[in-house]
């Protein structure tokens, strides 16, 4: 799997300060910092070598970006604190098999968004009608990264990195992830293209399946 950074395009002037502080505040929300968030026992994360949806191109860059030598440099203390950040973010990784779960329940049933329709619903509608409700805790409290939740608090290392706009189709965006995991290098291989329809329909047990030799 590739790592992914796809820089947002924004509009000059007021409309591009706009949006920086709309995504600013967006990722305070999803990142559980408005939330109270308790923080994940790092101590039991075991060393995972495959599934996660973010994921840096070299571990020993990944590495020393995480643990920066601050020995005797000036604002030690800040510089620990962005450095806890940094790691707590890392250990926010999720399975893509957890990711098409998720999936499947928007359209189930008991869907926590009924009105959720695969060929039209935004990442922003999923993040603010399922994912932050699904992220806090059920005494009000507070909350927590959904990745969290569906770890069950432990931290998982991310082994890719995702990026994405809030306006694009969010079933585009697991088709996107889910090609990049399909590691087929023969005619059974499918384009982003090929797996809209697929999870549009909700064919997610079709897709694990077919990822599942991949790793």
């Amino acid at each position: 799997e590739s790592a992914y950074y796809v820089p947002h395009h924004l509009f000059d002037g007021f409309i591009q300060g706009f949006d920086g502080a709309c995504n600013a505040i967006a990722l305070a929300v999803l990142s559980g910092i408005c939330m109270g968030e308790r923080q994940p026992n790092l101590a039991a994360v075991s060393s995972r070598s495959s599934g996660s949806c973010s994921r840096s191109r070299s571990r020993s860059s990944a590495s020393s970006t995480l643990e920066p030598n601050i020995e005797d440099s000036p604002g030690q203390e800040e510089h620990s604190d962005w450095q806890e950040k940094v790691r707590e973010l890392a250990y926010r990784g999720f399975h893509l098999e957890q990711l098409l779960d998720f999936c499947a329940e928007l359209g189930g049933q008991s869907s926590p968004m009924p009105d959720f329709n695969p060929w039209h619903s935004t990442t922003n509608d999923v993040v603010r009608e399922a994912v932050i409700p699904l992220s806090r805790y059920e005494d009000g409290s507070g909350g927590v990264a959904l990745a969290t939740k569906w770890n069950w608090g432990e931290g998982l290392r991310a082994e890719r990195l995702v990026t994405h706009t809030w306006s694009n189709t969010f079933i585009h965006l697991v088709a996107a992830l889910v090609a990049d995991a399909d590691h087929a290098d023969d005619d059974t291989s499918v384009t982003y293209e090929g797996f809209i329809p697929v999870l549009a329909e909700g064919r997610f047990e079709e897709v694990k399946q077919k990822l599942r030799p991949t790793g």
